[in-house]
Parts: C-alpha cells; sequence; structure tokens
C-alpha cells in the first residue's frame, strides 16, 4: 500500500503525452513505471494508512494567519 500523499505525488509529478494527469487508479502502475527513474530517491511508507492518517495529524505542522500582522503566517499554536 503507498502513501495517500504519495498517490497524491505522482498523479501531479508526472504528465501523459496528451497533457492529462494520471487517474488515481492508475497509481499503481505511474509507481512501477516512475521507481526505476528515481532510483534512491524513491520511498514506499511502510505504515497503514491509519497509522499514516495519525501521523498526519498528530506531527505535520502547518500554518494560520498572524492576527497581530495583516498579510503574514505564522506556525500554528505559536502566540507572540
Amino acid at each position: 500500500m503507498s502513501c495517500p500523499q504519495c498517490v497524491e505525488a505522482r498523479r501531479h509529478c508526472v504528465l501523459t503525452p496528451d497533457n492529462r494527469r494520471i487517474p488515481f487508479y492508475k497509481a499503481s502502475e505511474a509507481t512501477a513505471a516512475i521507481r526505476p527513474l528515481l532510483g534512491d530517491l524513491y520511498h514506499r511508507e511502510e505504515r497503514s494508512f491509519l497509522g499514516q492518517l495519525w501521523a498526519s495529524f498528530t506531527q505535520c505542522k502547518y500554518v494560520e494567519a498572524d492576527p497581530a500582522v495583516p498579510g503574514a503566517l505564522r506556525w500554528a499554536g505559536q502566540q507572540k
């Protein structure tokens, strides 16, 4: 099983000859095709989907609008 983010990355990084993105149901074929090109850069996530989802919710960082500075962003949860 591939991680959901990796499937999405494959779909957006590789364009077909008629300039359409690869549909999600062809992700396994796309992976097999680009794996030799990536070589050591290829990474496969071994955790289950739920394990990956949990990690995303508990470890990923995100930004939010900074109310003190209009138009600026700050790491979520940080206070000045």
